[in-house]
Order: C-alpha cells, then structure tokens, then sequence
C-alpha cells in the first residue's frame, strides 16, 4: 500500500470518527431536550392541577360565620354554608387559596385534609351538588348528623324518583323507627331527609346491612 492509499483511509477513517461523534452529541442533545420537553409537561401539569378550582370544606370554630362569608365574597369566591350546620363552610378555590385562606384565619378554621397525605381533601363536584340540592330543598324538616360515619352508608343506596328530594342520591337508614334518606359528603358531613314514602324510591344496589340510628 502506497502513501497515498494510506492517506486516503486515515482521512476516511477520521472523518467517521468525527461523523459519530455529531451524531452522538445529537443524541445526548436531542435526549436532553426530550428530557426538558418532559420536565416541562410535568411541571405544567402540577401547574394546572394546582390552579384547578374545587370544593373544600373547613370548619368554623366558635361558629363565627360572618367575617368568613365577607372574606369569601370579598374574594370573590364561590362558598356555601348550610342553615343547618353554620359550623362548616364549602368554597371552591383553587388548592393555593386554601393555603393561603386557612393561613389568614389561623386557629379559626380548620380545613379537612387527606389523613395520609395532609393535603386539603377536595369534594366532587357532584356530591357537592346534590348536598346544596338537599340543603336548600328540604331545609325545615332535615336533621343534622353530624360527621359522615360508616354507618350512614350500610342502607340501601337508592334514588328519589318524585317530590322535593327528586334525582337525589343516598342511603335509607332507620332514625328513631323512621326511614330516612341520608345524604353525606364522605369524610365531612351527612344529613337525613323528612320521611319519604317507599313508592317514590327506585333501588340501585341492595345492601346486606341496615343502617340503623338510635
């Protein structure tokens, strides 16, 4: 092999040496890039999660509603206190307010949070709903149970086929040897309806328990 022959194949040689490590360098910069592009998704997503509006709940302490209610709508802030149960306020916000709103009130409220994580516990938009339905429908003749327990959830679930309480969802239990419908926000709150007559109940799902309060 001459001189030249061998001058030839060192630059051929060199050349894809250098045509590799482009291409290499394009790789590491096109992972890193994806890697960004990634990062970015993420973080947006726990952006959007955090600026979501949902409904929460917090405890009023010494029932003092008022300056409350005036934060809320001074913030324009969608909130509901039920007539009865002036102890609790729902408001949806987004989970920065919350922050923010139980840090302005310290020691006057007490907003519910997730046992394991600690996080403020938001409430489905329909399970709200159908508790404001109940609470404003019925108001006279609905008892406060308090806060919601297992045992308002071992009736049958069932629906409201007529009257003021129509479309709504939840457990019959026996209150006093009187059948109720019991209408809760898991974790929260529950309260029974005035006595409603069987014929105007369609069953979903049958339980083997039945919800008995004494």
């Amino acid at each position: 092999m001459d001189y030249a022959q061998r001058s030839w194949i060192g630059a051929s040689v060199e050349k894809a040496y250098h045509s590799l490590q482009s291409s290499k360098n394009l790789i590491q910069e096109y992972e890193g890039v994806e890697d960004f592009l990634e990062f970015e998704t993420k973080k947006e997503g726990q952006k959007d999660s955090m600026g979501e509006k949902r409904w929460y709940a917090a405890k009023i302490q010494y029932n003092r509603v008022q300056p409350i209610k005036e934060r809320l709508g001074a913030d324009h802030v969608e909130y509901f206190v039920p007539e009865i149960i002036s102890s609790l306020v729902f408001f949806r916000a987004t989970n920065e307010y919350v922050g923010v709103f139980e840090q302005d009130f310290f020691s006057r409220i007490w907003v519910y949070r997730d046992p394991l994580t600690r996080n403020p516990s938001p409430i489905p938009d329909h399970e709200m709903e159908v508790f404001m339905f109940v609470c404003t429908s019925g108001k006279q003749g609905l008892t406060y149970l308090g806060d919601d327990k297992p045992e308002y959830h071992c009736g049958d679930l069932v629906r409201v086929t007529d009257g003021p309480f129509k479309g709504t969802e939840g457990h019959i239990i026996r209150i006093k040897k009187d059948r109720r419908l019991v209408v809760s926000i898991k974790g929260i709150a529950a309260v029974a309806t005035t006595y409603i007559h069987p014929q105007f109940l369609e069953t979903i799902e049958e339980s083997p328990k039945r919800g008995i309060i004494q």
